[in-house]
C-alpha cells in the first residue's frame, strides 16, 4: 500500500498538471548534466555493489542522484524497501542538501526527505532518503553494524579525507560481504577513481560532466590596478623579505610563502610596464607582504564590486573562522559595503559555529537592489552550491591538517592554496 502510495505521488509530480512551480524545478532538474546521465547512473548502482561517480562540481550529483534511485525504486513497486543514508562532510552540508531535494519533490522537509545532525533531526516514518552528517553515520553502525533496513549508502565529498570518512570506508566495506544487497555510492567533485576502485576491489566508475561557464581571473597587479590601493603599516615588508626573509624555494614546505629573487621580481615589474599598469601598482606590489592576508585590501575590493560591478553575490575564501571574523567586522564598518548588503544583512560569514536557520540565509536571493557578499572557508569550494555567485575573490590561503613525525603532534597550518584548488 506504500509503495502504490509513493508512485502515485510520483506520477502526479511530473504530470503535466503538476504545480507551476513544481514544473520550474523539474525543467532546471532536466538541465543538470547528471540529468542526461540517469539511465546509465541507475544500471551502475543496480549491478554494483559499489559505485564510484565522479562529476564536477555543479553537475547535480548530490541532489539529483538520491532522486533517481528511489524514483527508480517507486517506479517498480519498491519504494517502501527503499531507504537511502547519504552523508555529507558538514552540518551545513546535510541540512541544505536535505532542504533542496525536498523542495524539488514538492514536499515538507521531514516527509521522504529528512535530515540528521547532532543534537538536530527532522525525519518521520515515511522518509526515504536521509542526509547525515558522517559522524551520525558511525554512531548508527556502532549500534547497527549491518544497517539493517538500508538499501544504500551515499558517501559525498569522498575526497575529503578525515579520521571519520577513512573509518566509514574501512566498516562499509567489512559490511558488504554480510548485506550482498547493500549499494554503496562514493561521489565526489574530485576523485582518485582508482584508488577507491582498488580499494573496493573494481568497483564501477561513472563519470558526469560538469557545468562550464565563463571566467575572468584577475591578479592581485589588476586588483591593485582598479583599488588604487596603497599598502601601509603592517602589509608592508619587513626588513626587505616579508614572513618569509626572502628565503630560496629549496627545501621549504609544501604551501610555505617564499619571495621571488631580485632577478624574477625586476622582469615581472618590467612586463608589468609594457602592459600598460601604473607606477603605484608596482611600487605597491614591491611594498606588499605578500605572505600576509590583506584584510584592508580585501574590503576595498569587496566595496569596488558592490558600487562599480553589475549584480550578484560575492564569495570570498578566507583560510579559518578567525580571519571570517575579522574580515566579516572591516566589511560591517564600511558604510558603503553595508549599504550594498541590506544593512549589513546579507553579508554573512560562513562557519560551522551558525544555527541552521542563519544558514540558510546563504542560499536565498536578495532583494533587488541589494547584493550578498559571502566570506566562507574552502567549505564553499564543494560541499555546497550558492547558485548566485558571480564574483569570487580568494586570498590563496587555507588552513590545512598536518603531521609532525619528529614532534608525534599535528598541527593546524596556515598555507597557500594548492594549484589545483585555485583554478
Amino acid at each position: 500500500a506504500e509503495s502504490e502510495r509513493m508512485r502515485a505521488a510520483l506520477e502526479a509530480r511530473v504530470s503535466d498538471s503538476a504545480d507551476p512551480a513544481l514544473r520550474a524545478l523539474m525543467a532546471q532538474r532536466r538541465r543538470l548534466p547528471a540529468w542526461a546521465k540517469s539511465a546509465e547512473l541507475l544500471a551502475a548502482v543496480a549491478n554494483n555493489q559499489v559505485t564510484i561517480v565522479a562529476g564536477e562540481t555543479g553537475c547535480g550529483k548530490t541532489t539529483q542522484l538520491p532522486q533517481f534511485i528511489l524514483d527508480d525504486a517507486i517506479a517498480r513497486g519498491e519504494g517502501a524497501r527503499t531507504n537511502l543514508i547519504c552523508t555529507q562532510p558538514r552540518r551545513i552540508s546535510a541540512t541544505s542538501v536535505a532542504s533542496r531535494v525536498a523542495q524539488e519533490r514538492g514536499e515538507a522537509l521531514g516527509k521522504s526527505v529528512g535530515y540528521k545532525i547532532r543534537l538536530e533531526a527532522v525525519t518521520s516514518s515515511s522518509t526515504r532518503i536521509l542526509f547525515v552528517t558522517t559522524g551520525v553515520l558511525l554512531r548508527r553502525l556502532a549500534e547497527d553494524p549491518l544497517l539493517a533496513g538500508v538499501s544504500h549508502v551515499v558517501v559525498d565529498e569522498v575526497h575529503e579525507r578525515s579520521l571519520d570518512s577513512d573509518f566509514l570506508l574501512v566498516l562499509l566495506r567489512d559490511v558488504l560481504p554480510h548485506r550482498p544487497s547493500l549499494r554503496v555510492v562514493l561521489m565526489s567533485a574530485t576523485l582518485n577513481a582508482s584508488a577507491f576502485s582498488a580499494y573496493f576491489e573494481g568497483a564501477a566508475v561513472a563519470q558526469i560532466p560538469g557545468f562550464t561557464f565563463p571566467v575572468q581571473e584577475h591578479y592581485l597587479e589588476d586588483i591593485l590596478q582598479v583599488t588604487s590601493y596603497v599598502p601601509s603599516g603592517e602589509y608592508l615588508k619587513r626588513g626587505g623579505g616579508g614572513a618569509s626573509g626572502g628565503a630560496s624555494s629549496s627545501g621549504r614546505a609544501p604551501g610555505e610563502f617564499h619571495a621571488p629573487d631580485a632577478a624574477a621580481e625586476q622582469k615581472f615589474m618590467t612586463e608589468l610596464a609594457q602592459r600598460g599598469y601604473l607606477d603605484g601598482v608596482r611600487h605597491a606590489l614591491r611594498a606588499m607582504d605578500q605572505s600576509l592576508i590583506n584584510y584592508d585590501l580585501a574590503a576595498k575590493l569587496i566595496e569596488h564590486v558592490c558600487t562599480e560591478m553589475d549584480p550578484g553575490a560575492i564569495l570570498v575564501f578566507m583560510p579559518g573562522l578567525a580571519e571570517i571574523s575579522k574580515l566579516h567586522d572591516l566589511c560591517s564598518s564600511n558604510q558603503k559595503i553595508r549599504d550594498a548588503t541590506g544593512g549589513a544583512q546579507y553579508l554573512i560569514g560562513l562557519h560551522s559555529s551558525l544555527s541552521t536557520s542563519e544558514q540558510r540565509v546563504i542560499f536565498e536571493h536578495p532583494p533587488k537592489g541589494t547584493r550578498k557578499v559571502v566570506i566562507a572557508t574552502n567549505i564553499a569550494e564543494t560541499s555546497i552550491t550558492i547558485d548566485d555567485v558571480v564574483c569570487v575573490i580568494d586570498t590563496g590561503r587555507v588552513k590545512e591538517e598536518r603531521y609532525d613525525a619528529e614532534r608525534l603532534m599535528s598541527s593546524l597550518d596556515d598555507v597557500a592554496v594548492s594549484a589545483a584548488a585555485a583554478k
